[in-house]
């Protein structure tokens, strides 16, 4: 098995578990995950987001999709979204209280995520 097939698997849902935000959620939990990100790819499945723990701005160098950014607190309530940030740009919040960043494919289910949103991370059983 690789590495990839033993590690977590996690979701991002709402609190509520109404609605699964991202059904393949990926960690980016060192500085060098953090850095590469999504630097490459040539897009992302649906379902699937990159979570940015201990991060409050990203970049978009070197990608070749557009993507919406959510900013979120230490309890993962969302507290600030760039939607539709271009390759070769830069994304920050002004939130004080942001702690983490989900980024996402641009247009996927993300329309349903607002400010104030309370949501989880759990891992798939």
């Amino acid at each position: 098995m690789s590495a990839e097939e033993h590690a977590e698997r996690i979701r991002w849902m709402t609190a509520r578990g109404e609605h699964v935000l991202a059904d393949q959620l990926v960690v980016a939990d060192t500085y060098w995950k953090r850095l590469c990100g999504l630097q490459f790819r040539s897009g992302m499945a649906d379902g699937e987001a990159l979570w940015l723990k201990d991060c409050v701005s990203i970049h978009t160098a070197w990608m070749r999709f557009a993507i919406d950014v959510f900013f979120l607190d230490e309890s993962l309530r969302v507290v600030d979204i760039r939607r539709g940030v271009q390759p070769w740009r830069i994304a920050r919040t002004k939130s004080k209280s942001a702690r983490h960043v989900i980024e996402a494919k641009s247009l996927s289910n993300s329309t349903m995520i607002t400010e104030g949103l309370e949501t989880v991370i759990k891992p798939i059983s």
